[in-house]
């Protein structure tokens, strides 16, 4: 092997080398939020059993929402290790090895020498692909590695390989169709011959008439896309959008250059100096997945950071190349290869350190675009704790922060579309399953409490679908409670008390609301301490809204070590509901970091509304309990 090549394949290795361990350590700290991964590892595990490309997370068959075929492909890959981590490691994998091909596209278009090996590294340092790697398992990140080989196939002329990859590519997801179909149409301009245009024409268009039109619906039971939404502006439909393109341009116009898709723009091209732009037929081949993220009107869509990049990234690197070859020729390649390669080097390499990850992987502090990086999680090892008392297998419930550990399971149930009524952002009713044999809720979730919660009708949702599946408490670590099927409750989160009371005193008054008794005590149990918070609440008054708390506990030399915001009856009895002079007891816990020494330390409360913009309320309270900074002491507890 040459010693370019050598380097090359040293720089793929470095890349895996890095990014394996990184998304294995955001994974073991709880790193991977949201249901993205979960989809793809439920449904990887599923097909392995015979319930082919089904999530109960998307309410059946994924392929009314997405053609995730490219994950059947990977079963025989799943079978041997059957983890969200298998699918972490091998999207990884496949983002790196795409550098490959472009690599040999670069040494084919430009020569030998150092260029096409930068290339590769600038490839490897491209934001967007940095982000991709990290965010989440999306099966059209396997695209670039599929299509990278598909068109240097079409330019070596091996129509065999070029169409076997091109099939493969469009099973990762259904706009990967109008790819092929865009080989097509360039293969026609080049006069290539019959079989290199008519077939990849064929397949991309046929494929994705038939899947959008016809599966997909089918699947949906008629509904219709919920994707169409995006492009209302557009259009609002496939056919309403097309038709625009021809006899409305300048509405197409309007949208696309709006400030925010030229940033966008920018941002894609400017990682490579803008030689992209010299070679539009290359670019071609990305247009119609461009397209797509520039009539968006969701505004992450048309951004780096996601995965609507993935068809796109390979093609911008090929059209770089085809652009620094056109510039080569027309300047001649002594007098401009060199001084090129070194402002493609400067631009490659600082707008990775400006707007990407993969320069700031040693940081504790770099946030970026979207924080992708893996953190500490101090609580990880109590969570993984009830991770592993949720039986495998079984059907179980959880909300955002636990959907990818819980993912390998046919049933799994998302308490966030139960308090919504509806499957995510669609409009589809759901009223949640009767199945369920274990729930692990985060409380202190906020998308879940906050983005799906009504008010007015989640509350009632969340005690019905606690009391058909029969679940009890179990346990509860901070604000993570576990619940499991036919089992008593082993505390009271909240409970009603009879009215009249032992004549307690005030500790503080609310708009609505008598706080009249708080007491701390330290809990320790499996080698985790935590602090209960037992509190006693009475409806007084009007205007009571809905009031959460932030706990705020403090070290003995004064210094602010945590804060959690908590609901007063954790979202199953919100303060609206309270009727005049009912009388609450709650109970919250705030977990204790695992390396906190023992010693004396101080809780703090503060009372904000429960939903944005979460104001601090108002409150009078006896003398002497409120502390500088207008927090109402609890008192004292040694750990």
């Amino acid at each position: 092997m040459k010693k370019y090549d050598t380097i090359a394949v040293s720089l793929l290795c470095l890349y895996i080398a890095a990014f394996v361990p990184l998304c294995v350590k955001k994974y073991l700290a709880f790193g991977y939020y949201d249901f993205d991964t979960a989809t793809a590892n439920q449904i990887a595990w599923n097909n392995l059993r015979g319930d082919l490309c089904y999530s109960s997370l998307h309410g059946g068959n994924i392929l009314g929402f997405h053609a995730y075929l490219f994950l059947l492909l990977l079963s025989p890959l799943y079978a041997l290790w059957q983890s969200p981590l298998m699918l972490l490691c091998l999207q990884t994998l496949f983002l790196a090895l795409a550098g490959w091909p472009i690599y040999l596209v670069a040494k084919r278009e430009i020569g030998g020498g150092a260029v096409p090996l930068l290339f590769l590294l600038l490839y490897l340092l491209y934001p967007p692909l940095g982000y991709i790697t990290l965010l989440h398992v999306h099966t059209v990140n396997f695209a670039p590695f599929l299509l990278a080989w598909a068109y240097l196939f079409y330019r070596r002329m091996r129509y065999g390989p070029f169409l076997a990859f091109l099939v493969v590519a469009m099973s990762t997801r259904e706009e990967i169709a109008f790819v092929a179909a865009a080989f097509g149409a360039c293969a026609l301009w080049e006069r290539r011959g019959l079989r290199w245009s008519v077939a990849p024409l064929c397949l991309g268009i046929g494929w994705f008439c038939a899947y959008f039109f016809w599966l997909a619906p089918h699947l949906r039971g008629g509904a219709p896309s919920p994707f169409l939404p995006f492009y209302a502006e557009a259009g609002g439909s496939a056919g309403a959008v097309a038709a625009n393109i021809i006899r409305r341009p300048l509405l197409i116009l309007g949208i696309v250059l709006r400030p925010a898709k030229l940033l966008y723009l920018f941002r894609l091209f400017a990682p490579l100096a803008f030689l992209p732009l010299l070679a539009p037929g290359a670019l071609f081949l990305c247009l119609p997945p461009l397209l797509l993220n520039l009539l968006a009107t969701k505004p992450y869509v048309a951004d780096i950071i996601y995965q609507y990049n993935a068809p796109i990234i390979p093609f911008v690197f090929i059209a770089g190349i085809a652009g620094f070859r056109r510039l080569q020729g027309l300047l001649g390649a002594a007098a401009f290869r060199r001084p090129a390669a070194a402002i493609l080097a400067v631009a490659g390499i600082g707008f990775s350190w400006r707007l990407g990850p993969q320069l700031h992987l040693l940081s504790d502090s770099w946030r970026g675009a979207v924080d992708c990086l893996p953190r500490t999680d101090p609580m990880a090892a109590a969570k993984w704790e009830l991770v592993r008392a949720v039986p495998d297998g079984l059907p179980a419930a959880t909300n955002f922060g636990f959907f990818t550990a819980l993912s390998s399971r046919k049933e799994l149930d998302s308490i966030p579309w139960v308090l919504a009524g509806r499957f995510g952002d669609l409009p589809s009713p759901y009223p949640g399953r009767a199945d369920i044999q274990c729930a692990l809720i985060d409380f202190g979730d906020p998308t879940t409490f906050v983005k799906f919660y009504d008010p007015r009708r989640s509350p009632a949702r969340f005690r019905e679908y606690l009391a058909r599946n029969e679940l009890g408490l179990v346990r509860i670590v901070g604000q993570i409670a576990l619940y499991r099927r036919g089992s008593p409750d082993a505390v009271a989160l909240w409970e009603r008390l009879a009215p009249g009371g032992g004549g307690e005193g005030i500790l503080a008054a609310f708009d609505g609301l008598l706080l009249r008794k708080a007491e701390l005590a330290p809990e320790e149990a499996r080698g985790m301490r935590q602090i209960r918070v037992s509190s006693l609440w009475e409806a007084a008054g009007a205007g009571r809204g809905d009031l959460s708390l932030i706990l705020r506990m403090r070290g003995p030399e004064g210094g602010e070590l945590l804060r959690q915001v908590a609901c007063i009856c954790h979202h199953l009895h919100p303060t609206s509901e309270w009727e005049e002079g009912e009388r609450i007891q709650a109970r919250h816990f705030v977990a204790v970091p695992p390396d906190l020494p023992r010693g004396v330390y101080s809780l703090q409360m503060l009372p904000i509304d429960t939903f944005p913009p979460c104001r601090v309320r108002q409150f009078a309270a006896r003398p002497g309990i409120v502390t500088r900074d207008g927090w109402l002491s609890l008192g004292d507890v040694r750990l």
